[in-house]
């Protein structure tokens, strides 16, 4: 209960900073408990996706560095903008999904913008105030953004829940699930899309096809404005579903466990791909011995659950640990 209960205060810390006043944090809460799984879910959200400076604590002195201060100044907008983006949901659950997505998004915009400054001597502050900038342009529409990744997920995992007897033996129940793949999803949608947000530059280059287009070179980029072509919004999570698909086909189960009341099953597949963008961490490590340490390969792990009543489902996908602990 004490872990729930600073959890919760970090979460209301984070808000006060971003602005919200405790009559506001208040009324966002409703009737939940503090300690309830949705204002916990909805922290866990926030404390585990800090913007960078965010609610930044004095020093023994009692005073916070001026960069420190600079830094959260420059992302607080951006703060902002999600907790507005995230509380238009119809719930704390869909809040914490959204709040995601949106930093999810924000994320993207802001690794193109260190790809463009690279070299450069730019300050951080500078380079949040653009990527902030980007993500809340018109034509970046994050609500529209996401309505169309739903509606891909949705056209891409047709059919609703696939159902597989979890009393079934170990190796019948990896065969449906390979059969299935194609169909087997991760449950909520807004949790999908988020997931495809921030994990799709884990995947190695040739499965992130349709994701590039979303971000593509200036000059291919206006040839199709003007030619009235729309970007491939929603690659990211095209790209991130084909990849799970892959990885359930194809990956080699390294965990499988019945839970305690018996009533659900928990697998763990890896697949081992070349070196992502961004791939870096215990989950890479290099293709051979004495070859050098720029070359790199990623482990791709899915964990996914099997229940009677919701059906198979991933909880996470993307690239592993190292003692494969699961991913957040």
């Amino acid at each position: 209960m004490r872990k729930r209960t600073q959890l919760a205060e970090r979460l209301e810390s984070a808000l006060r900073w971003a602005g919200m006043s405790d009559e506001a944090i208040t009324e966002l809460r409703g009737d939940e408990e503090r300690t309830g799984p949705g204002w916990q879910r909805l922290a866990k959200a926030v404390v585990d996706n800090p913007y960078p400076g965010m609610d930044p604590k004095p020093n023994p002195n009692g005073k916070i560095r001026p960069k420190a201060l600079k830094i959260g100044e420059a992302a607080k907008p951006a703060m902002k903008d999600g907790i507005d983006f995230a509380t238009k949901g119809g719930n704390l659950k869909e809040y914490a999904y959204r709040y995601e997505y949106f930093k999810a998004v924000f994320e993207a915009e802001r690794e193109e913008v260190n790809k463009e400054h690279e070299g450069k001597s730019t300050p951080l502050p500078q380079k949040l105030t653009e990527a902030h900038s980007r993500t809340t342009r018109p034509e970046n529409n994050v609500q529209k953004k996401l309505k169309k990744d739903i509606k891909t997920i949705e056209k891409m995992r047709k059919g609703g829940p696939v159902y597989i007897d979890p009393n079934e033996d170990r190796e019948k129940i990896i065969i449906l699930v390979r059969e299935q793949a194609d169909r087997i999803g991760m449950g909520d949608n807004l949790s999908a899309a988020y997931h495809a947000r921030k994990h799709v530059h884990e995947l190695p280059e040739h499965e992130r096809e349709n994701e590039q287009k979303q971000h593509p070179d200036k000059n291919v980029a206006q040839e199709k404005e003007n030619e009235g072509e729309d970007r491939d919004e929603s690659g990211p999570v095209k790209d991130y579903l084909n990849s799970l698909a892959k990885t359930l086909k194809e990956g080699e189960v390294t965990g499988f466990e019945r839970t305690q009341d018996g009533q659900g099953v928990h697998l763990t597949f890896k697949r081992i791909v070349e070196k992502a963008r961004g791939s870096t961490g215990a989950g890479s490590t290099p293709n051979s011995p004495g070859e050098g340490t720029e070359e790199k390969s990623t482990t791709l792990v899915s964990h996914l659950y099997i229940r009677d009543h919701t059906g198979a489902q991933v909880a996470t996908y993307g690239r592993g640990s190292k003692d494969d602990r699961e991913l957040e």
